[in-house]
């Protein structure tokens, strides 16, 4: 009985009025307000700027992530999106989980073009227009500039191997697309031997992502634009892991 009750919900979900209808129930409006550009090619400074994201988030009609501190760089690649884009465009979530709020913001705003993929999906599946895609973010199975915008938000950080996924994002990924990176960060090193999803977890450097910028230079990517490194406070706290960071967010172009 469970398995034919999760059957048809899930069938349901791929109704786009129902999966609105349920995006209501989590708090969301049916026709969200449009959000200002915010934070990109920055870090977040302090726990008062994800706070400002979270009000941000909740004002504009969005239901909010799980984590509070998530709707920083949630909220930034989403007005980044929304500022270059239109709703025509293709958009991949690489390694996003299914309570990743940015790919369902879009559908919200008229997006169809949606796509998550991740390795521990059990199975392919869709909710709405959103295909959920049981997958590796460095070996997908999409077409050469299928993409017009790559997202990548704290996953980096959990054993992905950054040359192959760069160089994955820059095939499948059009001309003058964009890759927005967001991971898991601190101006001095942070030592840690603690694990999650299977891996020991990473907090990069400013050293570390000007390396990664240098090889995606190499494969064929740009900078938007000129990265504040600096930091404030350890505005993220991972309670279970005793672990104290903030996070750092840029945006890369796929050179035409």
């Amino acid at each position: 009985m469970l398995s034919l009750k999760n059957s048809l919900r899930r069938a349901l979900e791929g109704y786009s009025l129902y999966y609105r209808l349920l995006l209501r129930k989590k708090g969301a409006s049916f026709y969200p307000d449009k959000v200002l550009e915010t934070y990109m090619n920055t870090t977040l400074k302090s726990e008062r700027e994800w706070q400002d994201a979270l009000e941000r988030v909740k004002n504009a009609g969005l239901h909010t992530h799980q984590d509070g501190s998530k709707n920083w760089d949630s909220l930034s690649a989403l007005s980044f999106i929304l500022g270059r884009t239109k709703k025509s465009s293709k958009i991949l979530d690489a390694g996003g989980e299914v309570y990743s709020p940015l790919v369902e913001w879009l559908f919200l705003y008229g997006y169809k073009g949606l796509h998550v993929i991740n390795l521990l999906f059990k199975q392919n599946f869709s909710r709405g227009p959103i295909k959920y895609i049981r997958g590796d973010c460095t070996q997908t199975p999409y077409p050469s500039g299928y993409f017009d915008v790559v997202t990548s938000l704290s996953v980096i950080e959990h054993g992905v191997e950054t040359g192959s996924f760069l160089r994955e994002s820059h095939r499948i990924l059009s001309p003058g697309g964009f890759l927005i990176i967001s991971t898991d960060y601190w101006s001095s090193s942070i030592k840690t031997f603690k694990e999650a999803y299977g891996t020991r977890v990473r907090i990069f450097t400013p050293e570390e992502i000007l390396e990664l910028i240098d090889k995606a230079k190499e494969i064929g990517f740009m900078p938007t634009g000129e990265i504040d490194f600096s930091t404030e406070e350890k505005a993220v706290r991972w309670k279970r892991l005793d672990l104290d960071f903030t996070f750092i967010i840029f945006a890369l172009v796929k050179a035409s």
